[in-house]
């Protein structure tokens, strides 16, 4: 596992990957490219191809109670062509553990309601960029059935538009994207999607690169469960 901090993902204790790689082919995607960087190796050793790192399953085994997991940080664990096998194979490592907190984001919630009821100690959220994939992503989170349900709109590189929260996320993550290239987000899609989180009183965790981008105080807050 890899330890984050301010500098990293700063609303986790620890990243955790029993798979990686990803099809999705996001352009801003920066783990495709570290997979290309260090193709061959034992991190990467099929480079952003989807693989299953049965050796790192027992990883979590040795964490100290109450630590926070972001899992597979470098792959979408429900995409389409995930076997449920693998999936399977993390969530029985998650079950041994209800001691810690496991949070999970996806791109394809469509996925999240094959796993119902989940274990009390996971977070499950979906990955958002633009309006209409906040639309899906709330209207798909309804049918999942676990303790904390977020939505991450990190990187944001589009309009968001107005979205009522109360009864179906616990907790939003904003971001700005980073890098040469990167889209920079307008304040006034900030100002918006933050009118309707506090007017369904939902927990915001606002990550410190959108600092440029936001006149006020950052908010850093966690699901009240």
């Amino acid at each position: 596992m890899n330890k984050q901090g301010p500098n990293k993902i700063s609303w986790t204790d620890f990243t955790w990957n029993p798979v990686t790689g990803c099809k999705h082919g996001c352009e801003y995607c920066y783990a495709r490219k570290i997979a290309e960087r260090f193709k061959g190796t034992d991190a990467w050793p099929n480079g952003f191809s989807p693989t299953l790192h049965v050796n790192r399953l027992e990883i979590p085994k040795k964490t100290k109670a109450g630590t926070k997991i972001f899992v597979c940080s470098m792959a979408d664990l429900f995409g389409e062509w995930v076997p449920k096998g693998w999936i399977n194979s993390v969530m029985e490592v998650v079950k041994d553990r209800p001691d810690l907190i496991f949070q999970f984001l996806t791109k394809n919630p469509k996925r999240l309601a094959e796993f119902n009821p989940w274990p009390e100690n996971c977070w499950v959220g979906s990955s958002v960029f633009n309006a209409h994939s906040m639309f899906v992503a709330l209207k798909t989170l309804t049918h999942v059935e676990a303790k904390v349900r977020f939505v991450s709109a990190e990187p944001i590189i589009s309009y968001l538009g107005g979205h009522a929260f109360k009864g179906i996320v616990d907790w939003v993550i904003m971001g700005a994207m980073t890098g040469p290239g990167a889209t920079k987000p307008e304040s006034w899609w900030i100002k918006e999607i933050m009118e309707w989180i506090d007017k369904d009183a939902t927990p915001v965790f606002m990550k410190s690169n959108l600092m440029p981008y936001w006149d006020e105080e950052l908010r850093q807050e966690f699901p009240q469960r």
